[in-house]
């Protein structure tokens, strides 16, 4: 089934984002320190960080994420042996075969619709190009960019495993949240994320 994988800088948004039916979100913190003010009430076991591997480990995270020029920081080896789950970020055919070479558990691959929220140097890929890419990889496929609650069914059509959601779903109440995940859970992943 598809889910729903929320995003943010805020531990007050995740802690939302999961009290509202979120099954998996990723933390995109602005330090990677914790202190009491900043402890969550939540357990960090449906959490990804971004960007590090270290500061994942340390919160006892479900795993971390990581863009293509984090892999330059990091020894394939070390990544390829970890035990939490591993997603990396895709925008293209050569990014998804250095990607794979890593044996994440999931790739993100987009940005699917034009982005306001990242600036990033690709042309939006489409929902016909992500079913390909959904076919093809052999993991789970991640959908990002550009993805609101009107245009996320045509995108859980693919075979997606989750839609990855920042501005849209910082946007929305909790009850709408909930709503979203359980239109999405109507909808088969070609390869399920959990």
């Amino acid at each position: 089934m598809a889910i729903l994988y929320g995003i943010s800088d805020s531990l007050l948004f995740l802690g939302k984002f999961l009290e509202s039916g979120c099954q998996i979100v990723q933390y995109r913190p602005l330090s990677w320190a914790l202190d009491d003010r900043s402890t969550p009430d939540f357990s960090f076991d449906r959490v990804l960080i971004n960007d590090s591997l270290s500061f994942a480990t340390q919160v006892g995270a479900r795993g971390v994420h990581l863009g293509q020029q984090d892999l330059d920081r990091y020894n394939k080896d070390e990544l390829v042996a970890y035990s939490g789950m591993l997603g990396i970020s895709t925008h293209s055919p050569q990014e998804i075969e250095r990607a794979m070479q890593y044996k994440p558990d999931y790739i993100a691959f987009g940005p699917i619709f034009n982005t306001n929220t990242k600036k990033v140097p690709f042309e939006p890929q489409g929902v016909s190009c992500l079913e390909k890419v959904v076919r093809s990889v052999g993991v789970p496929v991640v959908a990002i960019g550009g993805i609101t609650r009107a245009n996320s069914l045509s995108v859980a059509e693919t075979g997606v495993a989750a839609i990855a959601s920042i501005g849209e779903i910082q946007r929305l109440s909790s009850e709408e949240i909930l709503s979203w995940t359980n239109e999405l859970a109507n909808y088969k992943s070609h390869l399920d994320l959990l």
